[in-house]
C-alpha cells in the first residue's frame, strides 16, 4: 500500500508562527481574566470558612495561589489543545487556503482560534468571569465547527465518505473540548 501523497507537503501547513501567536494571545486573555476569576473565587468562600481562617490576608493569599495554579494548569491544557488542533490540521485536510497573500491557514487553526479567543475576549470585555451561564454558550461551540466546515467546504467536500465523516466529526468535537473545560 502506498501512503497518501501530500500536495506540496512543506508548504501546506499552518505556519508555526501563527500557532505561537495564537497561544500567546490566548494566554494574554487568560491573564487579563485572572482578576475576575480571583474576585469570583473570593466571593464564593463561605463566611464560616473565612471566620475559621481568621485572617483576611490568608484568605486573599489562598485565592491568589489558586488563581496562579489555574493559570499554570490552563497554560498546559491550552498548549495540548493547540497541539491537537495542529495535529489535525496537518493530517486531515491537507490543502489550505492562502490568507493575506502568503499564510496558509487550516480549518483546525480557525476552529481552535474561534473556540478560544472570542470566549476569553467576551469575558474580559463584559467583566463576567464565567460565561457558561450565558444563554447560547454551549450552542456557540458546535456552531464554530459547522461554520468553519462551511467556509472550508471546498477543501474537504471531495473526500471519501469516511474521510468526510472524520473531518466533520473532528471539526465539531474540537471546540466542544473547550466548552466543557
Amino acid at each position: 500500500m502506498k501512503p497518501e501523497e501530500r500536495p506540496d507537503d512543506g508548504q501546506q501547513k499552518t505556519p508555526r508562527l501563527l500557532w505561537v501567536l495564537a497561544y500567546l494571545l490566548i494566554m494574554a486573555l487568560v491573564l487579563a481574566r485572572l482578576p475576575l476569576v480571583l474576585r469570583q473565587a473570593a466571593s464564593q468562600i463561605p463566611e464560616d470558612v473565612k471566620a475559621e481562617i481568621g485572617d483576611e490576608r490568608l484568605v486573599n493569599f489562598s485565592t491568589t495561589v489558586g488563581g496562579i495554579m489555574f493559570v499554570l494548569v490552563y497554560t498546559v491544557i491550552i498548549a495540548l489543545y493547540l497541539l491537537l488542533a495542529a495535529f489535525l490540521d496537518r493530517r486531515i485536510i491537507l490543502t489550505k487556503p492562502v490568507v493575506w497573500g502568503k499564510w496558509r491557514v487550516g480549518l483546525y487553526f480557525v476552529v481552535a482560534i474561534l473556540s478560544t479567543v472570542p470566549v476569553h475576549l467576551a469575558s474580559v470585555v463584559t467583566q463576567y468571569p464565567d460565561l457558561r451561564g450565558v444563554p447560547g454558550y454551549y450552542a456557540y461551540f458546535p456552531l464554530v465547527g459547522v461554520l468553519a466546515l462551511v467556509a472550508y467546504r471546498r477543501y474537504w467536500w471531495e473526500f471519501t465518505v469516511g474521510r468526510k465523516v472524520l473531518a466533520v466529526a473532528t471539526a465539531v468535537v474540537l471546540p466542544l473540548l473547550i466548552s466543557f473545560g
